[in-house]
């Protein structure tokens, strides 16, 4: 990133697996939010995550109302949730929320849009959301 830019979104790992060999440190940035992130690589590896984080990106650009970002996928036994960042389409602007799901539920990482496109209802309690125009996501 250029010194002085403007970042509206990215997603990306900061500083993979220096301080342990199976975490990387990543940052998710939706306007002037950033959060950051480890991802757990045991069930899978930082490629895995790119790959995922990719087809998510182009899913919600190229018309689909919903889609999720993982930033954290444990193997069961290791930790009891996994997080991960829905997106939805709000006409030109892509709204973002963090969840942070028990792996007890019904949940195929191999087909994670499903469980979005199913899931419709909460537990109430307000989330905080985020958007970004949707032209920000080609960046």
């Amino acid at each position: 990133m250029l010194q002085g830019s403007c970042v509206a979104f990215a997603i990306r790992f900061v500083n993979s697996t220096i301080c342990h060999p199976k975490l990387a440190f990543g940052e998710i940035i939706i306007g002037g939010f950033v959060e950051q992130f480890e991802s757990i690589l045991t069930s899978w590896s930082e490629a895995d995550y790119q790959r995922q984080w990719a087809d998510a990106i182009r899913r919600i650009y190229f018309g689909q109302s919903a889609s999720c970002l993982i930033t954290t996928l444990p193997f069961r036994g290791y930790a009891d949730f996994f997080e991960c960042w829905p997106m939805r389409r709000n006409g030109d602007h892509v709204v973002f929320s963090q969840v942070w799901i028990p792996i007890e539920e019904a949940f195929d990482p191999a087909q994670p849009y499903d469980y979005f496109a199913r899931r419709t209802a909460h537990s109430g309690a307000r989330v905080p959301e985020w958007s970004v125009h949707l032209s920000e996501l080609q960046g």
